[in-house]
């Protein structure tokens, strides 16, 4: 009897295990059983190694829907069940793959797919919607992958290159996807036909993403032309062998981030776009440009680091722009604004170790240019036939000049600091009239002005603040102008204390992270350094910039905590403010176990044995535990 009943308990094992693994795998169309993936993720973590095919197959031409069912294509069409074709080896010098008039759902995927012609491209989409290339190797004598007229496309986790002309095209399509590709090698044909020649090429595609994507040695890398809201996110971009890392025309409500941009030649150059975002890409080019915006129209451009190039950032006729907290180095030309920069604000950037840190040339009407940094350069900002505009809460120390003004007139320089320049704080040359400079902080520098009808104050009661100034009548400010402030200030006696705002009680739970501990700050001459205090002990001392104090306050026992910020100017004032940060017992979901306790109970002289076996099946693209309880009645032995 015991026999038979663990005989019974096999049969049970033996059709669970052929039943869970009819899910498991499928047979292709080539009779090898492969693991399924799933189609819907349209965001691979990163590129699969190819696997070696040695079997050649026909070229794929598809013109219709139903000819995906006729020809062998695995699938139902839909979202959730494409047609698929994968795992084929396909060289051509006509066709390899050519689909058009379909929507349907498919995917070509895992495969090798070359072409050997003089013109044509490796992959071809036209009318199409809902297609995919995922992981595949592409390799062409000209294009890679072209897509014309065609919706909701992806072109995913790819290799594509070498080629001639182009990796990837796309013209006059929509709603495209191309991420997590590696597109390299794209080799210049010999004459310029502006957005041809790159590794990514999109002409009237809209609403498109192009992200994670290592892109590099092609003439132009990516190149975007008459596009609106195309997204250009985190991708890797590297040496063009001639022109440049990003190139777009005429585009509308597109958006440049998270990039990483390595050149040898130019990095972005912008043309006649509007309403664009450029933000926190990191440009290091050795050459021309880092970001070059040209005839453009309402675009923010913020949080971006260039270095390394004859021009950081370039502006030439833009209008209603906002530049704000760029940092640009080790430039010769670190931010330029050109003639016609109208309506616009220049904002809280830092200028360092270059020629020139900020350079204006011409007319900027109605230009705001607030709150900049500049240290160590050989200019801090230089001001070049210049008018109707200035600079306003801007700092210049520890370069050759500080602020100088040349062949420039009707110019504002009011409430900026000037300090520790090795020749000038403020230089006006020959050529220059009509300036208006009040409100200014200049110390331990030399001012000099050798213009015309330069006013060093508001006429009313603002003047300067000089560190050498005795106190007593009018300032004589040096050179052949002869200019006068008729409203001098003592520095830095006469320059305010730092003020801060006390912080708000911070109140965390007891073993969590991530938690800080801010201080607004309201006002600040020339920050220098700052001081946390916890319980009267000094637990920090770090250099200021100026902004807000953030600080950790992770790892504090329960309780209530008190904090002591002490900020400091260049001069020695100082400002104290307060803060508290209560730790309160942690809460949080915990894990209860569950001790189960089994029982031999005898019932008309049956032992009910009761048995468990776990089973872990891995299913498809997820894992799924299947738990078998198997009860085995075993007769009691008198």
């Amino acid at each position: 009897m015991l026999k038979r009943d663990w005989m019974f308990a096999t049969l049970i094992l033996v059709v669970l295990l052929m039943t869970g693994s009819a899910n498991i795998f499928r047979i292709d169309h080539t009779g090898d059983p492969i693991i399924r993936e799933s189609v819907n993720d349209c965001k691979p973590e990163g590129l699969t190694k190819q696997h070696s095919i040695s079997t050649l197959h026909s070229p794929l031409i598809i013109e219709s829907n139903s000819e995906f069912e006729t020809n062998g294509w695995l699938g139902e069409g839909t979202e959730e069940n494409p047609y698929r074709m994968e795992g084929i080896k396909i060289v051509n010098e006509s066709v390899v793959v050519s689909i058009s008039n379909t929507d349907a759902y498919f995917i070509i995927r895992d495969s090798n797919l070359t072409f050997t012609g003089l013109r044509g491209s490796c992959v071809s989409f036209d009318n199409v919607m809902n297609g995919a290339i995922e992981n595949c190797t592409i390799v062409s004598s000209f294009k890679g992958i072209e897509m014309n007229n065609s919706q909701t496309c992806k072109v995913l986790s790819n290799i594509i290159g070498p080629c001639v002309a182009l990796g990837i095209h796309l013209s006059s399509s929509s709603h495209m996807l191309v991420s997590h590709n590696e597109i390299m090698d794209i080799t210049y044909r010999g004459t310029y036909v502006g957005s041809y020649d790159a590794c990514i090429a999109l002409y009237r595609t809209d609403d498109t993403t192009i992200s994670e994507n290592i892109v590099g040695n092609a003439p132009h890398i990516i190149s975007i032309a008459y596009s609106d809201r195309v997204e250009i996110l985190s991708n890797n971009i590297s040496n063009p062998t001639m022109y440049d890392a990003l190139l777009t025309v005429s585009t509308n409500e597109c958006v440049i981030r998270d990039n990483i941009i390595t050149s040898s030649a130019r990095g972005m150059n912008l043309n006649h776009d509007s309403s664009c975002l450029i933000e926190n890409n990191t440009v290091t080019v050795y050459d021309v440009w880092a970001i070059m915006v040209r005839g453009g129209y309402d675009f923010v451009v913020k949080g971006n680091n260039v270095s390394g190039n004859l021009r950081g950032y370039d502006f030439q006729g833009l209008n209603k722009f906002v530049v704000t907290n760029n940092i640009v180095h080790h430039s010769e030309f670190g931010l330029i604004l050109n003639d016609y920069f109208i309506d616009s604000e220049v904002s809280n950037n830092t200028a360092y170790a270059c020629d020139f840190g900020f350079f204006i040339q011409g007319s900027i009407p109605n230009a705001t240019l607030v709150g900049c940094t500049a240290y160590n350069n050989d200019r801090g900002f230089y001001i070049q036939s210049a008018s109707e505009c200035g600079f306003y809460g801007c700092i210049a120390y520890e370069n050759n000049i500080g602020f100088e003004l040349a062949h420039s007139g009707q110019f504002e320089l009011i409430g900026n600091i000037a300090y520790n320049n090795t020749l000038y704080g403020i230089s006006i040359w020959n050529g220059c009239f009509n300036n208006t400079l009040y409100h200014n902080s200049i110390f331990n520098n030399g001012v000099r002005d050798n213009g015309v009808t330069n006013t060093w104050d508001d006429g009313i009661d603002q003047g300067n603040f000089w560190d050498d100034y005795s106190g007593v009548g009018y300032y004589d400010v040096p050179g052949t102008a002869g200019s006068q402030d008729r409203y001098p200030g003592i520095y830095p006696s006469s320059y305010p204390m730092p003020v801060m705002l006390d912080a708000q009680t911070v109140m965390y739970e007891y073993s969590t992270t991530g938690n800080t501990i801010t201080w607004q700050v309201l006002s600040v001459g020339v920050p220098d350094y700052f001081e946390v205090y916890q319980e009267d002990v000094l637990i920090a001392s770090e250099v200021w910039d100026g902004i807000d104090v953030v600080y950790p306050v992770d790892g504090l026992e329960m309780g209530l905590h008190n904090f002591t910020l002490i900020v400091f100017d260049w001069f020695g004032n100082s400002g104290i403010s307060f803060g508290k940060v209560n730790v309160t017992e942690f809460t949080g979901s915990t894990v209860t176990t569950t001790t189960i306790t089994t029982t031999n109970t005898t019932t008309n002289g049956t032992i009910f044995d009761i048995s468990l076996i776990t089973m872990i099946i891995s299913i498809s693209s997820g894992s799924v535990i299947v738990i078998v309880v198997i009860v085995i009645f075993v007769k009691q032995r008198p």
